[in-house]
């Protein structure tokens, strides 16, 4: 029972506290009295500003209640949370509003979205409560009827009034012909009566000219709404009442049989409207209870430490409101899994985000986006939500995170019934766990960093749903035996990390759901078994092992993203995820050999999007790399090339040569750093190109680079000779970070218009680089310095 409690703090922390939220709401319905009291005393001042306004003539200033706008604005836009956050300080907005009426100040207002056209179906949610259930029959039957001409729907915030009156829009446009037309407008905030006009008008297809006055346009909407004869109008979000003649909507009445709908927070709205009053109830307990339950998961029921009452108390925190409940549970049912994961660690265990988020992306847990680059950037977003909800720490600088070891243990007891897991982590393990503890409903299995020395030569649980299996960091473990997967056929992630495994089992060649196989630092494993069947394979990591060959059956898998083999292995493809704009297929040279050694074929995705060399001793240029796939004829066949990062290549002397300029023209990304001998990006004095163009000034065109990022280039002269210049009219960032102290020469060449002088380059946003340095450079168009100078970003020496 001790962890009741704890487990009720987290039901609180998936998001901001419901209980402060739903108390702030409510202050914040019982002070907006006090609030128009205030802003009638800075209204009146409003007024006062305006008529001097007027006779100063200035007529580009309209001045508004800022105040008023940002409460009354922030309250419409925002989400129910957003808004509760304004309730608790209410006060302190009187106060500043009697502070601005004290400085007489003026401000302007804010744009609201235009409202959605005359006839859209809208997008809703399933309606819940008998409560509403009534309201939707009793605003059917007035609509249906003569007798109401006019419907008031109010209530709280967060309570599906805009819910409700949308499914009354969408029945009204799919059930009946009863209207010619039913339009929707959202009112906007502070109340426009002009801007209200425009809306109405943009949902009727009517086109008002700026210059009509508001008695113009009142006239004109008058006389489009009277020949629909009969219409619907629904005004969601009213915050004001208003004299409907005054926008140019006709009074319904039994004649014209037309109807207005309207949805407030303020009972006294609907009184001033002359509406017929419906108030939207929260729901009850059981059905507040029943709407949670089918937003989280009804499973949830069967978690042992949480009882029925546990649940109760979370679900009453949000005092029968809809969007609470419905926000809640979807926080929950959207990070509950991913959180779960963390608790395969060992306790007080810093874990790679990296690692951590391709686990989920193996896990198939981030579904909502299909491209590598977003689904990771997704995953950082629900890290960055588990810490802001203190269910993580952020660790080493922010590159990993760590899970409390109290929050670890309630996560373990979520687990230990539905999922399923079993962890053993962390805790100096000798003994291979024994076959009746493998339960076939085990879902994930961790025994990370412990001292198993074997796995019985006759064990293979049957686990088919396991779907993660965690062994790193076992460092005496040497042998699986070919029994042991043979029926884990659900299996998604296989980590042999850190171990000194010598062989896997060929049973791992069964494994066809498997998407992450990790067997980084195994470094006496020699040999894999054929991957031809592993077709779901996505994530391969060999580095550092004693792996010579590329495993039989890998050029086969087309799933296969993200790979890192062993510099020394011969005909090796590398990959390394880079998170650069929208480069997902990338390889990566990482400290191994390329020219010296003659068996060394090096193999490149026909499409592949990025190339980074780091770390690369004996490349002298990318020739090197790309001449030895294919040859320089063949360099056309990389023109899907989007990024290319050299870095601590100690001899890269030139990047490319002008013969490789067919393969780079979607380049976008250019980055050179902590290269000590290179001179110039572009070589264009070699002794072929010289006989080609003899004298002739020689340009260089990259249509679609982006980003040009240099850095600590020691002997960087130019980016290229001084007979060549540089077009890249897409360019839109400059980095040139500390020590490249004899840079003197861009080359980059500006269009020039009719009367000869370079205008900016129609992309640039930003140049990066020190003040010392921008200064010395040369230029070969007179005015280029002064053009581009605005655009200079300078970096502290």
């Amino acid at each position: 029972m001790e962890f009741i409690g704890p487990i009720l703090e987290i039901f609180k922390c998936v998001c901001p506290p419901v209980c402060k939220y739903v108390q702030d709401h409510k202050k914040l319905d019982e002070n907006m009295k006090n609030l128009e009291r205030v802003l009638q005393e800075l209204n009146s001042q409003k007024e006062d500003i305006e008529a001097t306004l007027k006779a100063e003539g200035d007529q580009g200033k309209k001045p508004r209640t800022e105040v008023k706008n940002c409460i009354e604005q922030e309250v419409k836009k925002r989400k129910y949370f957003s808004r509760a956050r304004l309730g608790k300080d209410v006060e302190a907005k009187i106060q500043e509003m009697k502070d601005y009426y004290q400085k007489g100040c003026s401000f302007t207002s804010l744009v609201i979205d235009a409202p959605p056209a005359s006839g859209l179906i809208l997008p809703t949610t399933t309606l819940v409560g008998e409560n509403t259930k009534k309201i939707v029959k009793k605003i059917w039957e007035d609509l249906m009827g003569d007798k109401v001409t006019k419907i008031g729907v109010w209530g709280m915030g967060g309570i599906v009034k805009t819910a409700t009156m949308r499914h009354i829009n969408n029945r009204l446009q799919e059930e009946t012909n009863e209207f010619n037309d039913v339009i929707w407008v959202t009112v906007s905030q502070p109340l426009d009566l002009i801007k209200l006009q425009t809306e109405i008008a943009t949902a009727l297809k009517l086109s008002l000219t700026e210059d009509e006055d508001k008695v113009r346009r009142a006239w004109r909407l008058l006389g489009k709404l009277k020949a629909k004869k009969k219409f619907a109008l629904i005004l969601d979000d009213m915050w004001e009442a208003f004299p409907l003649e005054e926008v140019g909507i006709p009074e319904p009445n039994k004649q014209n049989e037309c109807k207005l709908m309207i949805t407030t927070r303020s009972v006294g709205v609907c009184h001033s409207m002359g509406c017929e009053e419906i108030k939207v109830q929260p729901l009850s307990k059981e059905e507040a209870l029943n709407l949670f339950l089918d937003k989280v998961g009804r499973n949830i029921l069967h978690v042992p430490t949480l009882s029925k009452e546990i649940i109760n108390s979370v679900v009453e925190e949000c005092a029968g409101l809809p969007l609470a409940i419905v926000t809640v549970a979807g926080c929950m049912r959207g990070v509950q899994h991913c959180f779960l994961y963390c608790a395969l660690y060992p306790e007080d265990f810093p874990i790679s985000k990296d690692e951590l988020i391709g686990y989920w992306i193996a896990e198939g847990l981030i579904k909502e986006v299909k491209n590598v680059q977003d689904k990771y950037d997704r995953g950082y977003t629900i890290l960055n939500r588990l810490v802001y909800c203190c269910l993580l720490e952020s660790a080493k600088k922010g590159r990993c995170v760590k899970m409390h070891d109290l929050i670890r243990a309630i996560a373990l007891r979520i687990t230990s019934d539905s999922p399923l897991f079993m962890v053993q982590a962390g805790v100096h393990l000798q003994r291979f766990l024994g076959q009746q503890e493998w339960r076939q409903d085990l879902e994930k299995v961790s025994l990370v960093k412990n001292d198993l020395l074997e796995i019985p030569s006759n064990m293979s649980p049957h686990c088919e749903i396991l779907s993660t299996l965690l062994l790193q960091r076992n460092r005496n473990l040497q042998r699986i035996p070919e029994c042991f997967f043979a029926h884990m056929h659900g299996l998604k992630i296989l980590n042999l990390s850190y171990t000194d495994i010598e062989v896997l089992p060929n049973s791992v060649s069964d494994l066809r759901n498997l998407r992450s196989l990790l067997l980084r630092y195994c470094r006496r494993l020699e040999r894999v078994p054929s991957l031809a069947k592993l077709l779901a394979l996505q994530c391969l990591d060999l580095e550092y092992t004693a792996i010579k060959e590329v495993p039989e059956g890998a050029e086969m898998l087309e799933n296969l993203v993200s790979t890192v083999y062993n510099g020394s292995v011969a005909n090796t493809r590398f990959y390394s995820f880079l998170r650069i704009g929208e480069v997902n297929k990338s390889v990566c040279f990482y400290r191994c050999k390329i020219c010296e050694r003659e068996d060394v074929t090096i193999v490149l995705p026909k499409d592949v999007r990025g190339l980074i060399m780091r770390d690369i001793e004996d490349v002298t240029s990318l020739n090197d790399v790309l001449s030895k796939e294919q040859g320089l004829v063949n360099a056309g066949k990389f023109s899907h090339l989007k990024a290319l990062c050299f870095s601590y290549c100690p001899n890269l002397q030139k990047l490319f040569s002008l013969q490789l300029l067919p393969a780079l023209q979607n380049l976008e990304f250019l980055v050179v750093r902590s290269c000590k001998r290179i001179e110039e990006i572009v070589e264009v004095n070699d002794e072929e190109t010289q006989k080609e163009l003899g004298t002739s000034a020689i340009t260089i065109t990259l249509p679609r680079l982006k980003k040009l990022w240099l850095s600590f280039l020691p002997e960087l002269k130019s980016v290229c000779s001084d007979n060549a210049v540089l077009i890249c009219n897409s360019l839109q960032e400059i980095q040139i970070t500390p020590s490249c102290p004899k840079l003197k020469r861009l080359s980059l060449r500006l269009p020039l218009l009719d009367n000869g002088q370079p205008p900016p380059p129609p992309a640039l946003e930003v140049i990066k680089i020190r003040k010392e340095l921008w200064e010395s450079l040369e230029w070969d168009q007179a005015n280029a310095k002064e053009v581009l100078n605005p655009y200079c970003k300078f970096e502290q020496s």
